[in-house]
């Protein structure tokens, strides 16, 4: 069920003040109107409506008219949104100029906690972005339609995308496990559920309602030792749950061990993760020394 938000707050939410919100609403509703008229119809005091007048059509948001009453009325609503967007692009672009040369943060080993949809969204794609070589991502119906075109654009990239779904999704490119309970869990876990490594380098967990999109509970880490830990652990229930399906498949012996070899071709050694970890616990990779062994 779509829940349509109050006008006014839809305004607030884009920028407006509550006082400009209330102002544009009634316009839409009646207008031409005075300044005088719109603060008796909202019980404002009419130094503030025409002070917020002033501001409504420095943002393109009214017109008035020539003459001595001075009426106003609104810009159609999608003349407003439209310069909004505009004015927005121009204020980001002109923002990401003067942040450009700034260092930014550095990935730490905390897990920071995410409180929101759009900062967990943002995050997910950004490391979706970011991945260079496998991407493993256990996702419910709702996580996996709002990645769908991030998933995409890792296939056309050549990374690697395990995919483990709780409902048929139809998808091309990834090694994509269907669980076969995924009804059953869904019923016993009322919440829409994400987990997605990329590289086994950094991992984010996120709990969300089902109806209106709201985080639960949601956390992001760059900590060499989890996100290597969750990449591992996903991929071994990814292979759990294709061997039990080979096995009521009664495939061959041969068949199976091809899977368990894929399987384990995407742990250890070949995942970004396992060499950042090995590196942030001070040891040295057992191939390193072989080779110093040898020299």
């Amino acid at each position: 069920m779509t829940i349509i938000p109050d006008p006014s707050r839809a305004l607030q939410d884009l920028g407006l003040t509550g006082l400009e919100s209330d102002i544009y609403v009634q316009l839409l509703k009646e207008s031409p109107l005075t300044g005088y008229s719109i603060a008796k119809s909202l019980a404002k005091p009419v130094a503030n409506v025409y002070k917020a007048l002033d501001t409504l059509a420095k943002k393109g948001a009214i017109e008035r008219e020539e003459g001595k009453t001075r009426r106003v009325r609104p810009m159609p609503y999608e003349e407003l949104l439209r310069n909004m967007e505009v004015n927005f692009k121009r204020l980001r672009d002109k923002a990401a100029a003067s942040l450009a040369d700034l260092p930014g943060p550095e990935n730490d080993r905390n897990i920071y906690y995410l409180h929101n949809m759009d900062q967990m969204l943002g995050k997910c794609q950004s490391m979706l972005a970011q991945a260079t070589t496998i991407v493993a991502a256990d996702v419910f119906p709702q996580a996996a339609e709002m990645l769908r075109n991030d998933f995409s654009k890792l296939i056309e990239r050549g990374v690697t995308l395990i995919l483990r779904t709780y409902a048929p999704f139809e998808f091309s490119g990834a090694i994509h496990n269907l669980a076969k309970s995924g009804d059953t869990i869904q019923k016993r876990w009322p919440a829409q559920w994400l987990n997605l490594v990329i590289d086994g380098s950094q991992s984010i967990v996120a709990v969300f309602e089902n109806d209106v999109p709201q985080v639960i509970q949601s956390y992001w880490t760059s900590s060499p030792s989890i996100a290597y830990l969750n990449h591992n652990g996903l991929m071994s229930e990814v292979a759990f749950a294709t061997l039990q399906q080979e096995i009521e498949n009664k495939r061959s012996h041969a068949e199976m061990e091809k899977t368990v070899h894929s399987m384990l071709s995407h742990m250890g050694d070949p995942v970004p993760g396992f060499s950042r970890l090995v590196s942030n616990l001070g040891l040295v990779p057992k191939q390193e020394i072989l080779e110093s062994s040898h020299e």
